[in-house]
């Protein structure tokens, strides 16, 4: 990839660059750099949690990782060992994203757990408690969000929902992958598809947030929220706001704490106005 801001940037494998990697762009400076240079070839999901911990998803081989411990400087042609360590043990493939659910609208148990869909063998998606053990994440797999015995469901994107609800789309396919059948095969479906919305009975849903055209001191109330998706929509919404508004607020939000008093959240004062003077 070429970039205003040095040389061509390209993961390692060589002088072509060959495999996958996660990059990072920042849109209002157009800066692109290399955050993950791991020895995989397909990651099809990234997700941060509520304290900004991110974790991969291989596509093909399913292995979870926790990507600060592969964002390392890396020499020319080199990369980060795709062979661990893993946040879990991978027991089935291919993973097709992934979610953190962070809703309360589900139970205390079920908060910051990681949603891992399935698309072969295990037909569903799969939940995973998320424990720190040292510098990095362990993850105990728990009674799955949903499973099928439907040949074709394939569960393939999922997010949290405004309302706290679930969505996810079920690709609804009989062949999929392209060496193990014809890419012209008849059989392949190309007219259907799904999406469903997972609720949990008998607890209210949440009244969604109104962020679309809010003051910026509302929006920047709205980044103390404890659901990790009204803070990401209100970070899209701060980033088309003019520069100066955005700071004046960031200054009238800072709390007042006394010194050596600890931020309890990573979404409390002085951490919320950090956040939005990151993105400026």
């Amino acid at each position: 990839m070429e970039t205003p801001w040095g040389p061509t940037v390209r993961t390692g494998g060589g002088d072509k660059g060959s495999g996958a990697g996660v990059y990072r762009f920042e849109p209002r400076t157009k800066k692109f750099e290399i955050y993950m240079d791991v020895g995989f070839q397909n990651p099809h999901g990234h997700v941060f949690d509520y304290w900004g911990q991110d974790f991969v998803i291989d596509g093909t081989g399913a292995e979870p990782f926790h990507g600060s411990l592969f964002s390392g400087q890396t020499d020319p042609g080199q990369r980060h060992p795709a062979n661990g360590p893993h946040v879990y043990k991978q027991k089935t493939r291919p993973c097709p994203g992934v979610e953190v659910l962070s809703s309360r609208h589900f139970p205390e148990e079920f908060q910051e757990n990681l949603l891992v869909p399935n698309v072969i063998g295990f037909l569903g998606i799969m939940r995973y408690k998320l424990t720190q053990t040292g510098g990095t994440f362990s993850g105990t797999e728990l009674e799955p969000i949903i499973k099928s015995t439907d040949p074709n469901f394939r569960p393939v994107d999922l997010e949290v929902a405004p309302d706290g609800s679930l969505y996810f789309l079920d690709w609804q396919q009989a062949l999929i992958g392209h060496m193990q059948h014809n890419l012209r095969d008849p059989n392949r479906d190309h007219d259907h598809g799904r999406i469903y919305r997972i609720t949990y009975e008998g607890r209210d849903l949440q009244k969604p947030a109104k962020i679309d055209g809010e003051p910026i001191d509302k929006l920047l109330d709205l980044l103390k929220e404890p659901e990790d998706r009204v803070r990401y929509r209100v970070r899209i919404e701060l980033s088309a706001r003019d520069t100066k508004e955005v700071l004046a607020g960031r200054e009238m939000d800072r709390p007042s704490r006394s010194e050596g008093q600890e931020l309890r959240t990573p979404h409390d004062g002085s951490a919320v106005a950090l956040s939005a003077a990151q993105r400026r």
